[in-house]
Protein backbone atom coordinates (compact mmCIF):
# COMPACT_ATOMS: atom_id res chain seq x y z
CA UNK A 1 0.00 0.00 0.00
CA UNK A 2 2.91 2.26 0.55
CA UNK A 3 3.47 2.46 -3.21
CA UNK A 4 0.18 2.61 -4.17
CA UNK A 5 -0.64 5.25 -6.77
CA UNK A 6 -3.18 6.69 -4.87
CA UNK A 7 -1.97 9.41 -2.69
CA UNK A 8 -5.42 8.71 -0.10
CA UNK A 9 -4.40 5.18 0.06
CA UNK A 10 -0.62 5.81 0.82
CA UNK A 11 -1.85 8.41 3.66
CA UNK A 12 -4.51 6.05 4.97
CA UNK A 13 -1.80 3.13 5.06
CA UNK A 14 0.71 5.39 6.82
CA UNK A 15 -1.94 6.59 9.52
CA UNK A 16 -3.05 2.53 10.14
CA UNK A 17 0.85 1.43 10.52
CA UNK A 18 0.64 3.67 14.01
CA UNK A 19 -2.87 2.58 15.02
CA UNK A 20 -2.36 -1.01 14.51
CA UNK A 21 1.06 -1.28 16.45
CA UNK A 22 -0.37 -0.44 19.82
CA UNK A 23 -2.46 -3.74 19.16
CA UNK A 24 0.34 -5.83 18.21
CA UNK A 25 3.39 -4.20 19.32
CA UNK A 26 2.47 -4.87 23.29
CA UNK A 27 5.15 -5.24 25.89
CA UNK A 28 3.48 -9.03 26.00
CA UNK A 29 4.17 -9.34 22.08
CA UNK A 30 7.83 -10.48 23.36
CA UNK A 31 6.87 -13.24 25.13
CA UNK A 32 5.21 -14.61 22.75
CA UNK A 33 6.98 -18.33 21.98
CA UNK A 34 7.32 -19.30 18.40
CA UNK A 35 8.82 -18.10 14.86
CA UNK A 36 6.46 -15.64 14.33
CA UNK A 37 7.87 -13.29 16.72
CA UNK A 38 11.32 -12.94 14.62
CA UNK A 39 9.12 -12.34 11.29
CA UNK A 40 7.00 -9.83 12.99
CA UNK A 41 10.26 -7.86 14.05
CA UNK A 42 12.03 -7.85 10.72
CA UNK A 43 8.65 -6.61 9.62
CA UNK A 44 8.74 -3.39 12.42
CA UNK A 45 12.09 -3.02 11.12
CA UNK A 46 10.63 -2.62 7.48
CA UNK A 47 8.30 -1.10 8.20
CA UNK A 48 10.31 2.04 9.98
CA UNK A 49 12.52 1.30 7.07
CA UNK A 50 9.84 2.62 4.25
CA UNK A 51 8.44 5.44 6.65
CA UNK A 52 12.07 6.61 7.02
CA UNK A 53 12.38 6.67 3.15
CA UNK A 54 9.21 8.71 2.66
CA UNK A 55 10.64 10.95 5.01
CA UNK A 56 14.27 11.06 3.58
CA UNK A 57 12.68 11.42 -0.21
CA UNK A 58 11.23 14.61 0.79
CA UNK A 59 13.49 16.11 2.62
CA UNK A 60 16.06 15.42 -0.72
CA UNK A 61 14.01 17.53 -2.45
CA UNK A 62 13.34 20.01 -0.16
CA UNK A 63 17.50 20.45 0.24
CA UNK A 64 17.82 20.53 -3.53
CA UNK A 65 20.08 17.24 -3.39
CA UNK A 66 17.82 15.54 -6.22
CA UNK A 67 14.99 16.59 -8.33
CA UNK A 68 11.95 14.48 -8.59
CA UNK A 69 10.03 16.52 -11.01
CA UNK A 70 6.65 16.90 -9.11
CA UNK A 71 3.69 18.43 -9.61
CA UNK A 72 2.89 20.70 -7.16
CA UNK A 73 -0.38 18.38 -5.91
CA UNK A 74 2.62 15.38 -6.39
CA UNK A 75 4.89 17.32 -4.03
CA UNK A 76 1.81 18.52 -1.49
CA UNK A 77 1.02 14.98 -1.18
CA UNK A 78 4.65 13.81 -0.06
CA UNK A 79 4.81 16.78 1.93
CA UNK A 80 1.88 14.78 3.95
CA UNK A 81 3.07 11.60 3.34
CA UNK A 82 6.46 12.62 4.93
CA UNK A 83 4.62 14.55 8.15
CA UNK A 84 2.26 11.49 8.57
CA UNK A 85 5.41 9.05 8.16
CA UNK A 86 7.31 11.54 10.72
CA UNK A 87 4.18 11.16 13.17
CA UNK A 88 4.37 6.90 12.45
CA UNK A 89 8.12 6.59 13.15
CA UNK A 90 7.30 8.52 16.54
CA UNK A 91 4.75 5.69 17.29
CA UNK A 92 6.77 3.28 16.46
CA UNK A 93 9.84 4.29 17.94
CA UNK A 94 7.61 4.63 21.23
CA UNK A 95 7.89 0.60 21.35
CA UNK A 96 10.93 1.01 23.46
CA UNK A 97 10.55 -2.57 23.97
CA UNK A 98 11.43 -3.66 20.85
CA UNK A 99 14.20 -1.29 20.08
CA UNK A 100 16.96 -3.51 21.90
CA UNK A 101 16.70 -5.98 19.65
CA UNK A 102 17.97 -3.81 16.73
CA UNK A 103 21.58 -3.11 15.61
Amino acid sequence: CMKDKDDKVVGNAIRTIGHVSYFVYTPEFLSNEGGSVSDDLKLYGSLLSNLTGKVHDVLCDATGETSRELTWKQRNSAKKHAWGAATTIGMLLGHSHLLSHFD
